[in-house]
């Protein structure tokens, strides 16, 4: 099992757990999985999709990139601990479920933020 992590910043907004076959939607658009409202962000961003083991991100010709640790990818395979930047403030970082679960011991619950934070994101 994989986990993403949405960040804003430093702070995780939520959690998304990929098994095999699926996968993510990232842009502007509504009919995408993840929708930033951040317009350094196309409309259709970016594919992330889990098949096997494999993790990939597939960028869909977005005006502004998709960035795996710093690096500006087209297509790119994701590993333990890797971040995906898309926009301006928004990334998604990577955990193989035993990291995720040994690193979830030193997160603190944030759920009682999450509603500023949206606010926030909106704003964006």
């Amino acid at each position: 099992m994989v986990i993403l992590e949405l960040r804003f910043k430093e702070l995780v907004l939520k959690e998304y757990t990929l098994r095999e076959g699926d996968r993510l939607r990232i842009g502007r658009d509504p009919d995408n999985d993840i929708v930033p409202k951040d317009a350094a962000v196309s409309k259709h961003h970016a594919i992330i999709e889990r098949i096997g083991e494999k993790l990939t991100v597939l960028d869909k010709a977005s005006r502004n990139g998709t960035f795996v640790n710093g690096q500006k990818v087209q297509l790119a395979e994701l590993n333990d601990e890797y971040i995906v930047k898309f926009g301006n403030e928004l990334n998604l970082k990577v955990f193989a479920y035993s990291s995720k679960k040994m690193a979830s011991k030193e997160h603190v619950d944030k759920s009682a933020v999450l509603g500023t934070i949206e606010r926030t994101l909106d704003k964006l």
